[in-house]
Order: structure tokens, then sequence, then C-alpha cells
């Protein structure tokens, strides 16, 4: 009776210790556990703050933002895309689609240069001409990076598109400007001149050079009191 009693002390202290060991053992996993989830939740608000801080970045620089499937090819935009491209929101866009917007002159290169990013692994950037369904076109500012998977094959390309419309309309409206502005002085029938604040030549016209005897090189070799009679250099 008393090895009965000693074995069931013995089976009864086992089994308390098991549990006690099964236990510690939930419980450092539970801990564990916990611990995962707050990591988790912490890497959630992480990444929900910096993709608040993109989407507010994009908004002010006037980005669009895609996300292109390189096994599908199917593209996903933010609204900001749909905006430039005056596409609808709820149409679906693919890479055919993309290509379609794009001016035929630029098509090549900007494909050529995607494709770069993808052999390469890498980032690019270019720049090309679009036309929306309207007809108007849109000068478009790109850059864009591969996303790899664990096997380090390219699976996305992600990329920002800016609107360069007006900024490029702008620098053409500059370049015409001061294109009107040297073919009026030019071809100007009175003598007409830029001159530094020390006396220097800076332009000078055809007929400015005409009126005073020397040449446009002869000019600008000197300044404005070299030509100028000493006895009028005080009231100029």
């Amino acid at each position: 009776r008393k090895k009965n009693e000693f074995q069931l002390f013995q089976l009864t202290h086992e089994l308390e210790h098991r549990v006690a060991e099964r236990t510690a053992q939930r419980e450092a996993f539970n801990k564990s556990l916990q611990e995962e989830i707050r990591e988790r939740e912490r890497a959630e608000d992480q990444l929900k703050t910096l993709t608040e801080r993109l989407s507010l970045a994009t908004k002010i620089a006037m980005m669009g933002v895609w996300d292109w499937d390189v096994r599908t090819n199917l593209m996903t935009w933010d609204e900001k895309m749909y905006d430039i491209y005056g596409l609808s929101k709820d149409m679906p866009v693919n890479y055919k689609a993309w290509a379609r917007t794009v001016a035929p002159e630029d098509l090549p290169e900007a494909e050529a240069i995607l494709q770069r990013v993808i052999v390469r692994k890498t980032q690019g950037s270019s720049e090309f001409r679009i036309f929306r369904p309207d007809g108007s076109p849109r000068y478009i500012q790109a850059a864009q990076g591969a996303i790899l998977d664990d096997a380090g094959s390219v699976v996305r390309v992600v990329g920002v598109n800016f609107d360069m419309t007006k900024r490029q309309e702008n620098e053409e409206a500059f370049r015409l400007s001061e294109e009107r502005f040297s073919n009026a002085f030019e071809h100007a029938p009175i003598g007409m001149a830029l001159v530094a604040i020390d006396g220097h030549w800076l332009k000078v016209n055809k007929a400015l050079c005409d009126l005073i005897g020397y040449s446009s090189k002869e000019l600008l070799r000197k300044t404005f009191q070299d030509i100028t009679h000493p006895d009028d250099l005080e009231a100029n």
C-alpha cells in the first residue's frame, strides 16, 4: 500500500511539474504573442503615418502615384493620376491603356526607361507628353523604382507623375517673349543698347553701330564712357 501511495505521490508530483511547465510555456508564449501584436500595431501605426505623410506630400507637390504589377500588367492609380490623365476614376487601368495616352514620339524612350528599371532592379526618371481624351496635351515628369520579392525578382514598379504642363507653358511663353524682344531689338530703326551700371556695353543693335561708326565687337569691348566726349561725361 505504501508503495502504491509513493508511486501515486510521484505521479502527482510529476503531473504538477508538467502542468507548471506547460503553464510557464503558455505564459511565455502569450507574452511573446502580445509583444508581437504590439510590435505589429506599432508597425501598422508607423506605416499609416508614413502613408498619410506621403499622401500629403504628393498632394502638395501635385503629383500622382501609380503602382504597376508587372506580372498582370494591371496598374493602380491614385486620384491625382486620374486627374492628370483626364480619365474616369471608374476606369480600370493597365499598362496598354497607359501606353495609349503617351505621345507616339515619346513612347519608345519612356518604355525603354521602364524596362531598364526592371532589368537593373533600380530607379529611373523620364519626361514625356500625354494626350488626354479631349486631345489636350500634358507634359509629364516621371520617377519610378522597382519592388522586389523575397527571391529578388521584380514584381512591381511604383512611381510618381508630375504634371509640368504649366511650367512648360511658362518656359515657352518666356522663350517666345525673349525671341520677340530680340527680333525687335535687332531690327529696330533706331539705335538701341543694353548697358551695364559700370558703362560696359552688353548688347547693341545694328542701327546704333551704324549711327556711331563702331562694329558690335568693337563696342562690346568698350564702355559708354570710352566713346563719350569728355565734356559730356558729367552730364551723362
